[in-house]
């Protein structure tokens, strides 16, 4: 299916410590597949991980995934169709949608 997986990263445990134990951090990652798909990217990620830090997947301490046939019937009614973005990722959404706290 996939020959390279590009992930994208994010540590929300930095502006959110509550999201980790004392003295540990979160490093959420997720790529791009076909909706709907089966396909476990944990290996690629986890590779890619490497390629960038080498030594940095000795560190995990555990990792949970979700494929996308299986995240994104959870995930939310906005999540129709794949959309990640839950709607149109204009100027005008990115400046009106509501920020922290909004709702």
């Amino acid at each position: 299916m996939l020959d390279v997986a590009v992930p994208a990263f994010q540590q929300p445990s930095v502006v959110d410590p509550s999201r980790a134990p004392t003295g540990k951090t979160v490093l959420w990652a997720h790529t791009h597949v076909p909706l709907g798909s089966e396909f476990d990217a944990t290996a690629m990620i986890s590779a890619a991980i490497e390629d960038y830090a080498s030594g940095l997947g000795d560190l995990i301490l555990a990792s949970t995934a979700a494929t996308a046939a299986r995240l994104g019937p959870t995930v939310s009614a906005n999540f129709a169709g794949g959309d990640f973005a839950s709607g149109a990722m204009t100027l005008r959404q990115l400046i009106t949608r509501d920020g922290p706290g909004g709702g």
